[in-house]
């Protein structure tokens, strides 16, 4: 296996430290700090090193679906809509082909994946097929049609995934679901009993935008994660007041969601996540920051889905650990001196990505 080094500034929860990470099949093999230049074994990589982001929030694998998007999400993404229809409709060889062009979407700079996998165990089944070596660690969240057996969905998923609070025997597959990651979406079009998803004792509850401060407090409260997902929303005129739900210390992070609905890049969410902040009079590099935590998931800290995915401390580099951690090409380093975390938030690219690290070796996670 090739051997890569990333060398130059590591972005950690104390600002910019210089930085030498040498990687072998997946794992720091050794690491050092305030090096200086010299020649190194294999592939280098120098510029910005930081931890790999997440994507909280997936429904990959309807591109191929793309082209006009209706003006609504009851026609775009339930049911019935396009999506499914695209979904129901292709065959295996087109299903796992448009997962793969979601990866390669993504991919640039993160290294943790959890997808709703929509179709049940064929659905889980095409994913696994789908995910390359090297892709970002995946993990899916099992949906159970009609039929099958949510022991079996649970077996192959890391948990459920579950798309409307309208659905039968939650409280069941609560109960299922035990340790496993347990999932809602919750308050995306409308307004739904906050009493409701608390009952289900969540993991991650997903949008949550048409909550009230009085729920955002109660999940804040009880510790439970909110994802939003900045662009699909406002690609079908959903606002998203991000700035009232931080303000309420809710554990936020983020996701692409659906891929028909914008092109899923953690790059681009984290700056129009930036700009409603700033729509809201918060600014600066503190501001910035707060993004960061978002997208790297420091904000996870204290959640019972943090000791459910495999974070631990690798966001705080050790030798022996997965290498999840990514490059980003600077330019200049003066572009870092008024703000790293402004610069990451506001200017990164996909394109800038060098190196992408996972946070487990391996083409398939923890599936």
């Amino acid at each position: 296996m090739e051997i890569t080094t990333l060398r130059g500034p590591f972005l950690g929860k104390e600002g910019l430290r210089e930085m030498e990470m040498t990687i072998e099949n997946g794992m720091i093999v050794d690491l050092a700090e305030g090096v200086a230049k010299g020649k190194v074994d294999g592939v280098l990589h120098e510029g910005l090193i930081i931890p790999s982001l997440l994507d909280m929030h997936t429904h990959m694998g309807d591109c191929f679906a793309r082209g006009d998007l209706p003006p609504g999400l009851l026609e775009t993404v339930l049911p019935g809509g396009v999506k499914h229809r695209f979904l129901e409709g292709s065959d295996r060889g087109d299903l796992v082909e448009s997962i793969r062009f979601s990866l390669r979407e993504l991919a640039p700079g993160v290294g943790l994946v959890l997808d709703y996998r929509e179709g049940g165990l064929d659905g889980l089944e095409i994913l696994r097929e789908a995910i390359p070596e090297g892709s970002p660690m995946i993990l899916p969240l099992g949906r159970v049609t009609e039929g099958e057996d949510p022991v079996e969905v649970l077996s192959r998923s890391v948990g459920f995934g579950i798309p409307s609070l309208d659905g039968e025997n939650l409280e069941e597959l609560r109960e299922l679901a035990g340790d496993s990651i347990f999932s809602v979406h919750a308050s995306e079009l409308y307004r739904e009993d906050i009493d409701r998803v608390l009952s289900l004792k969540p993991d991650q509850v997903v949008h949550m935008v048409s909550g009230t401060v009085d729920d955002w407090t109660a999940l804040a409260e009880e510790k439970v994660p909110v994802t939003v997902c900045p662009r699909s929303n406002m690609a079908y005129g959903i606002p998203l007041p991000l700035g009232s739900m931080m303000k309420q210390d809710l554990s936020l992070t983020i996701g692409t969601d659906n891929s028909i609905s914008s092109r899923q890049d953690i790059f681009r969410e984290m700056e129009v996540s930036w700009l409603l902040l700033r729509r809201m009079g918060l600014s600066g590099e503190e501001t910035a920051m707060m993004v960061f935590d978002m997208a790297s998931g420091r904000t996870l800290d204290g959640t019972e889905l943090m000791d459910k995915i495999p974070l631990s401390d690798c966001r705080e580099p050790r030798r022996g650990d997965p290498a999840s951690y990514s490059i980003l090409r600077i330019g200049d380093r003066r572009l870092l001196e008024n703000g790293p975390y402004s610069f990451l938030v506001r200017f990164a690219t996909q394109h800038d990505v060098l190196f992408s690290g996972s946070y487990k070796p391996g083409p398939f996670g923890s599936i």
